[in-house]
């Protein structure tokens, strides 16, 4: 008599059982960002492994990453994407908050940079003249991470424009540094 009403409870919870997974399933698919196009959308501040991301004026920029320790106290991580390239360069090899300014290379500053199509005189850089730089992780195998954020000033043939963009959620994920000292 039990086997008989187990194979009846079984029977009766299976639809409800199929009908939850596919429930499940159509809100994980659903819940992915997408683009125009379909595509899974990048999004700022949560780099996957390797990456650099940010908004750039509202606008997402995502891209694989790459770093140097280019001194003994100075390291970079940048990320190009077509005629853009977004650089982070640090100075200090150590986990915490970096004052961002335009480039003293003294311990504990940062300089941050965005830039644009041309070459040589032509490019257009913006360099941040206030913003936020946190390094979260430092590993001995030269692997970083971190967060970063600020203001940038347009620069057209190395003279500033005052025009100024807003680069916000920026991070950064187990950036590979290259050690070229």
């Amino acid at each position: 008599m039990k086997t008989k009403q187990t194979k009846q409870s079984i029977m009766k919870t299976k639809p409800f059982n199929i009908t939850i997974l596919f429930l499940v399933i159509f809100v994980g698919l659903s819940s992915c960002k997408k683009n125009d196009n379909g595509e899974a959308e990048e999004v700022a501040g949560i780099a996957k492994s390797g990456q650099l991301t940010c908004k750039i004026d509202g606008k997402v920029y995502a891209h694989n990453g790459s770093g140097y320790v280019l001194k003994d106290n100075h390291s970079a991580v940048k990320a190009e994407k077509d005629t853009e390239q977004v650089t982070v360069n640090f100075y200090g090899m150590h986990e915490g908050d970096y004052v961002v300014s335009d480039g003293a290379e003294i311990d504990g500053n940062a300089k941050l940079q965005y830039f644009t199509g041309g070459s040589g005189q032509d490019r257009i850089i913006y360099t941040a003249k206030s913003g936020k730089l946190k390094i979260t992780k430092y590993t001995g195998d030269f692997k970083v991470s971190g967060t970063f954020s600020g203001k940038f000033e347009k620069y057209v043939a190395n003279k500033p424009t005052g025009v100024t963009i807003d680069v916000t959620d920026g991070s950064f994920t187990d950036i590979i540094l290259f050690d070229v000292r």
